[in-house]
């Protein structure tokens, strides 16, 4: 029910997060109706006493001092003490944090970067059942093959990490096809953290078929992608490189980068290797860096050595 209340208050009352200058004059809302206070400058509102504008929008007092203990909860700000007078304590080491001034009492924009970090710290760790050890397994009945894994980009961070990936191949199709689920997790500005679900499908023309390797293509307007399949070294892996032709500039994607300004898809650097892994130990190795470089924005940094001493980061 809180986390609910929180996406809700973000909703409604969620802005951009920016840092001003102290020298802005802050109005006395005592008075000010909450139309009034919505028509201040968004500079103003973001520096206005959090709590003052809680109860302008009707929230109880007892709920505003609730979602705040609850945040800091689950921030880990009572690891040792679990006395709610010391709150106050707790809203100064925050706003160290914050790298801004330790007045003990939150602003709205300090109160929204609160919510915000304990909606995003800590997140539920999902890991697809996508295969063990260090090696695949491949199966090769001479005319159909398959295998199931986890794609991650060399040299670079893959756009969807959390993946389970199968590849197909049926040489009475002379088609290949991979079919990938993946979950789109929130960024660390979000003020969610919801995940979602989705799946991608690509096919490929296999260009060659033998005992050692299956070799399959798809050529796209502007990047071709490259299947290659070793038996082997038991190894699975994409290329896709540039292929910049005269329908490139006319694809849907292209027209609405440049109606946004930009210059269209731009041309990879180098040719793009996506290796096909088991994904246990990746993906754990994943969680593990999202987890440190997490606490790290959103942890202070008493509360992460107390973490680290316990070798829970």
């Amino acid at each position: 029910m809180i986390k609910n209340l929180i996406a809700v208050l973000l909703l409604v009352t969620s802005f951009n997060s920016q840092v001003f200058s102290n020298d802005v004059s802050i109005p006395d809302i005592s008075n000010m109706s909450v139309e009034e206070i919505e028509k201040l400058p968004e500079e103003i509102i973001n520096q206005l006493d959090s709590k003052e504008i809680y109860l302008k929008i009707g929230l109880p007092e007892n709920i505003y001092n609730t979602l705040l203990n609850f945040a800091f909860y689950r921030l880990f700000y009572f690891f040792e003490n679990q006395n709610e007078d010391i709150l106050n304590e707790k809203i100064i080491m925050f706003q160290k944090h914050l790298n801004e001034e330790q007045t003990g009492n939150l602003t709205f924009k300090q109160m929204n970067d609160l919510i915000k970090f304990a909606t995003n710290f800590n997140q539920t760790e999902v890991t697809p059942l996508s295969g063990f050890g260090d090696k695949l397994s491949l199966t090769n009945f001479g005319n159909y093959f398959s295998t199931t894994g986890t794609f991650y980009l060399e040299g670079e961070q893959i756009a969807y990490p959390v993946n389970k990936s199968e590849v197909i191949c049926r040489k009475s199709l002379n088609q290949c096809e991979t079919l990938m689920a993946f979950v789109m997790l929130p960024y660390e500005d979000d003020s969610s953290d919801t995940y979602y679900l989705d799946f991608k499908r690509s096919t490929y023309n296999i260009l060659k078929w033998s005992d050692s390797e299956i070799l399959a293509e798809d050529e796209g307007d502007c990047r071709t992608n490259q299947l290659v399949i070793n038996f082997n070294s038991d190894e699975v892996y994409e290329i896709t490189r540039n292929n910049r032709t005269k329908a490139c500039d006319e694809t849907l994607l292209n027209q609405l980068l440049k109606s946004q300004g930009g210059e269209g898809m731009p041309d990879l650097d180098k040719p793009r290797i996506a290796r096909l892994v088991p994904g246990s130990k990746l993906l754990q190795e994943f969680w593990k860096e999202r987890k440190k470089t997490s606490s790290e924005k959103f942890l202070p940094k008493e509360i992460r050595e107390k973490f680290e001493s316990l070798g829970n980061l």
